[in-house]
């Protein structure tokens, strides 16, 4: 049985790069096709590394979990949240600002005419 293994090990086709190469596939196809073909290895590439990055958090959590543990105590939670508009303006009701960060432009010319920032405070 072992043999027979090992014959069908042997007879498989070997989809490595360097086999394609070597047998000159590569070679011989088209820009067209060589396009193609690098497109769908960077879809298959993109999809198979977003599932060993979930693989890898789901080990992650359950070996925090065997200690007692969840993500969020070792890691924190998630920063960057964009945070409640605190001042609008009062010409274009769509822009807003939290007060984090660099003052937008719209607010900046109007304190450069005269105007305070507490005038762009939204009201609750």
């Amino acid at each position: 049985m072992a043999k027979t293994s090992e014959k069908t090990i042997a007879q498989a086709p070997d989809t490595s790069v360097a086999y394609t190469r070597a047998s000159g596939l590569l070679e011989k196809m088209t820009l067209t096709e060589l396009h193609d073909l690098r497109d769908e290895i960077d879809e298959l590439v993109e999809v198979r590394a977003a599932a060993e990055k979930e693989d890898f958090k789901r080990e992650m959590a359950m070996l925090a979990a065997t200690k007692g543990l969840d993500l969020a105590d070792i890691f924190g939670t998630k920063r960057g949240s964009i945070g409640v508009a605190k001042y609008r303006n009062p010409d274009a009701a769509n822009e807003t600002w939290t007060g984090r960060g660099r003052k937008p432009q719209w607010i900046a010319d109007q304190i450069a005419k005269g105007k305070k920032l507490s005038d762009f405070v939204i009201n609750p």
